[in-house]
């Protein structure tokens, strides 16, 4: 059984999350730093480095628990 438990599977499930969530969140960070789709309300270079960094972050915490879980 690939799932002892419903704990299990709802870790599992966390860390397939973050990696579907990795090309919206790409696309954000992408059009938000446009100008031309977003007006004044895009982001600067201090929000758009602050989202590229927790952005990373999240996804390296995802590899890391994907690493776990293969050990």
């Amino acid at each position: 059984m690939l799932f002892p438990d419903l704990f299990h599977l709802a870790i599992d499930m966390m860390v397939l999350f973050v990696f579907i969530l990795l090309g919206p969140g790409v696309m954000v960070g992408l059009i938000a730093r446009k100008k031309r789709l977003m007006g004044n309300l895009s982001s600067g270079l201090g929000w758009s480095a602050a989202y590229w960094v927790s952005l990373a972050f999240v996804v390296a915490s995802g590899f890391i628990a994907l690493a776990a879980f293969f050990v």
